[in-house]
């Protein structure tokens, strides 16, 4: 399977789509209470990673802040569960650093609920430490390589 990874500026109802098509991964989550407004947001203030596969259909997102230096900031990863642990958050999150690395960004932060046990061991495993315990989420964070530098 071809899978290209690409940064690019989603408009709101693509960003809406994605949030109502993936609901049954976020249950119980305040993003799909606030699907419409958080894609709002999304679209006009934030940068996106995609990975799609040769027929265009999306199988990765990342949805990140990149507007205020030193700092990056990963508000939404998104896998889909068909292709789960096939490396596609990696080399989303590589791409991701090396795009923010040339904007001169050095500091790569995310937030992930406290309860999301997996998702903290990835970030875990690609170099990401702890940093803030912030109510029933976690803050980590990790220096941008020095190789995208």
């Amino acid at each position: 399977m071809c899978i290209v990874y690409k940064a690019e500026k989603l408009i709101a109802i693509d960003l809406f789509k994605h949030l109502q098509d993936s609901k049954s991964d976020f249950p119980r989550s305040s993003l799909i209470d606030k699907a419409y407004e958080l894609s709002e947001k999304w679209a006009l203030y934030a940068d996106v990673i995609t990975a799609k596969n040769e027929n265009g259909d999306l199988l990765g997102l990342i949805v990140y802040y990149a507007n205020r230096l030193p700092q990056v900031f990963t508000t939404h990863v998104w896998v889909d569960v068909s292709v789960r642990g096939r490396g596609i958050c990696g080399k989303m999150l590589k791409f991701q650093e090396r795009i923010c690395a040339l904007k001169g960004f050095t500091e790569h932060h995310l937030e992930v609920a406290c309860n999301n046990i997996s998702a903290i061991k990835a970030y875990k495993k690609f170099g990401f430490d702890e940093v803030e315990l912030l109510g029933s989420s976690i803050i980590l964070g990790k220096h941008i390589d020095e190789e995208y530098h």
